[in-house]
């Protein structure tokens, strides 16, 4: 089992039967479904900050205090293991490979702590 970063528009044609989708956001769009893990999502009030202005460091700070610095990633990822049922996890939220989101701090911050890295699915 592998561990992936991609987004809700790519995800949508993923084969189930190899990947286990997982939303990492907030909100997720209506009419896709993926498990929902709030707890490796932004609050709600972060995402409000930052789109009303607040700078992307300060975001990112904000991020890794609040939520991988907070709890325990590794046990989140084991629950997500077995839900996954040897499929390989992809951790989705909206934005577009190469633009500046939570997935890719989450990526960075296993593989800072790990050195487990987790590709993105183009």
């Amino acid at each position: 089992m592998d561990i992936f970063t991609s987004y809700f528009s790519r995800a949508k044609g993923l084969d189930v039967t190899r990947y286990f989708v997982v939303s990492i956001a907030r909100f997720q769009p209506k009419d896709f479904f993926a498990y929902p893990c709030l707890a490796l999502a932004p609050s709600a009030e972060l995402l409000r900050q930052y789109k009303n202005g607040l700078s992307r460091g300060v975001y990112e700070e904000c991020y890794r205090h609040d939520v991988l610095e907070s709890q325990d990633i590794h046990k989140i990822f084991e629950g997500l293991a077995k839900l996954a049922h040897g499929r390989d996890i992809v951790l989705c939220c909206y934005e577009r490979p190469f633009q500046f989101c939570h997935r890719r701090l989450l990526a960075r911050y296993v593989e800072e702590n790990w050195h487990y890295f987790i590709e993105e699915l183009l």
